[in-house]
């Protein structure tokens, strides 16, 4: 039995995608133009082929926050989750965090998400242990800067070494849920890894490596 249960967030607890919701919420409360949802739209295709340039993504995605108070950026973030993401959380991935809970293990939530966007998440679910993408912050005011280790790809298999060390446990003592080529590398390394209603490139790496699929759609 594994000691440490590590959930992704976009496409694996939640059926969106949380950087795209939080454009759009931007949009619709005149924070950012109407071209940052095409922008939006290209980010995310390079994710998804996993050529995706992470500090000119970043610059964009976090765009909003730059200037903003701490507190004002986690009200938005709250506004966010409730009006856009909170109809998406689904109920399968609902169960299996009780499940992972009744079995005495640690919850975290590893997301490449900033953690601003990702804790209304973790407080539904119920998750006490956040690990997202961090933002640097100065004199209280969000700068815009990215800080500390981006946790995509094979930076998510560092973030879950440092995860399990808290723990005083290993990566065999994890288990983790993803749902993108990204997250393979993860499933690979932990004792064991589920691919959640996986993307194309993820489902067939995941025949090809023996990982259990789960079909969490609604």
């Amino acid at each position: 039995m594994q000691k440490i249960a590590i959930f992704d967030m976009d496409h694996t607890l939640l059926s969106v995608d949380c950087d795209y919701t939080w454009k759009r919420f931007a949009v619709k409360c005149h924070l950012a133009d109407e071209d940052a949802l095409a922008e939006a739209d290209r980010f995310m295709a390079a994710y998804d082929a996993g050529t995706l340039d992470v500090a000119e993504f970043l610059r964009f995605q976090w765009r909003e926050f730059i200037g903003k108070s701490v507190a004002d950026v986690e009200s938005l973030c709250r506004e966010h989750f409730t009006a856009e993401v909170l109809p998406f959380c689904r109920a399968k991935a609902q169960a299996e965090v009780g499940r992972c809970r009744e079995a005495g293990m640690t919850l975290w939530l590893l997301t490449s998400t900033c953690r601003f966007l990702a804790q209304p998440v973790a407080d539904f679910f119920g998750i006490d242990h956040l690990f997202g993408a961090e933002i640097e912050i100065a004199d209280g005011i969000v700068t815009g800067n990215a800080t500390g280790l981006y946790p995509c790809g094979e930076n998510k298999v560092s973030a879950a070494r440092e995860i399990a060390g808290k723990g005083s446990a290993s990566l065999a003592d994890c288990r983790a849920y993803g749902d993108s080529i990204n997250d393979l590398p993860l499933l690979k390394a932990v004792g064991k890894g589920f691919a959640v209603n996986p993307s194309p490139a993820l489902a067939k790496a995941a025949q090809e490596n023996n990982l259990e699929i789960l079909d969490w759609e609604k």
